[in-house]
């Protein structure tokens, strides 16, 4: 089972690589794929995996990354592990 910690630990690497990211229209696919890979690692949690290695496929073969798809895709990252992290603590407020 992840941990609070890994999941708050993807949500800052999400989150620091939206700041570094600023509005850039295009972005280097290597740095797109360093950071996917950065969340990768971060977890073991399936849902998150699941949905960067579905995003890794698709900037497989390209040279550049549309700046607005990977925010979109930071953020839709950001939004799973924070269910998930709400969902590992809610068992404290029940107790």
């Amino acid at each position: 089972m992840p941990t609070t910690t890994a999941h708050q630990e993807v949500i800052d690497i999400a989150e620091t690589a939206l700041c570094r990211l600023g509005d850039g229209a295009l972005l280097s696919q290597g740095h797109c794929v360093n950071v996917f890979l950065d969340m990768y690692c971060a977890t073991d949690d399936f849902s998150i995996r699941w949905a960067i290695a579905e995003r890794l496929d698709e900037i497989r073969f390209v040279s550049a990354v549309e700046g607005d798809d990977m925010r979109a895709d930071l953020t839709a990252v950001i939004e799973i592990a924070s269910a998930l992290v709400t969902s590992d603590t809610a068992w404290l407020a029940a107790a």
